[in-house]
């Protein structure tokens, strides 16, 4: 954010100010740093700057009259002078300068900018042609350009035409078209790499899935790998859980992650008593070592037999 005196320094003689009203704005501001009373303002102002009191008091009075200022109990209102000046510092850019600024900031990130128009013919005489925002920046959308952003648009456009060759129009066009059909491309690739890496994650994984019993709790739990061989997971699970852990059976799997989650956790889920352990009866576990599953959970385990 641009500091108002900076502001002020720039954008006075195009807000119309004179040199003495812009040596008193400023004095205004100052004074207002400082918290200078209401009662006193005319006096501080008129000793900082040299100026008459009943001078002060014209050129405030003008000022405020042409609504170049707006006075409060507190001094000068820095936020209307503020929005003043931005207003008339913005009036005065060029638009060459404003689609810049908005391309710079929105194409990177692939939003519409100032430039993201329609052209509209319009009912009013044939032939006429307006400009129409397409953004939703500013609730503008459908809006028309200002006549002047229109004017100066009209003028910029022909010059280009004016200073430029079809030829160069046509070179332009070409790297265009290519630009686009390249990432079009890109894009086509980038989805096949996306459906490869889905087909794969969704491939059966062999590995193994094993039943441990914990004590004293007498608890059950199922883990399961795809990646270590089934002695180093067992030797892991003892060296994390302690030699107070059974392995009660393991189960050699076709498709581990399937049969692990989609099988095991959802059929027995009722026996968890938290998030990871189970409760079963004797029975369950003989059930579980019998290797007799469900069809879909016996082709998890074991594959589609010919």
């Amino acid at each position: 954010m641009i500091p108002i005196q900076e502001l002020l320094n720039t954008q006075y003689r195009k807000y119309d100010l004179t040199n003495d009203e812009f040596i008193l704005v400023n004095g205004l501001l100052n004074a207002a740093k400082s918290e200078v009373s209401s009662e006193h303002l005319i006096e501080k102002i008129s000793n900082d700057l040299s100026f008459d009191p009943e001078y002060v008091v014209d050129l405030v009075e003008d000022l405020t009259r042409r609504n170049k200022i707006v006075l409060n109990k507190q001094g000068i209102d820095v936020s209307h002078l503020y929005a003043a000046l931005s207003e008339c510092k913005e009036r005065s850019r060029s638009l060459y300068d404003k689609l810049a600024e908005s391309y710079g900031y929105n194409k990177p990130l692939d939003y519409p900018h100032m430039g993201t128009v329609e052209l509209s013919p319009m009912r009013r005489r044939e032939g006429e042609i307006g400009i129409t925002v397409l953004t939703n920046s500013w609730n503008n959308k459908g809006q028309m350009w200002s006549k002047n952003d229109i004017l100066e648009l009209s003028k910029e456009l022909r010059h280009f035409a004016e200073n430029t060759t079809q030829e160069e129009i046509d070179d332009y066009n070409a790297k265009m078209k290519k630009q686009n059909e390249e990432q079009i491309e890109a894009e086509k690739k980038l989805e096949q790499e996306r459906e490869l890496e889905k087909k794969q994650k969704d491939q059966p994984k062999n590995g193994h899935v094993i039943l441990i019993r914990l004590y004293p709790s007498g608890h059950y739990k199922f883990t399961f790998t795809y990646t270590l061989p089934l002695n180093e997971k067992i030797r892991r699970i003892k060296e994390e859980l302690g030699d107070n852990t059974e392995i009660v059976h393991t189960w050699e799997t076709f498709d581990t992650k399937r049969f692990y989650f989609k099988f095991l956790k959802h059929q027995y889920s009722n026996r968890l008593i938290d998030g990871t352990h189970y409760r079963f009866t004797e029975q369950e576990v003989e059930d579980l070592k019998s290797d007799q599953f469900t069809t879909n959970a016996m082709e998890w385990l074991e594959g589609i037999k010919s």
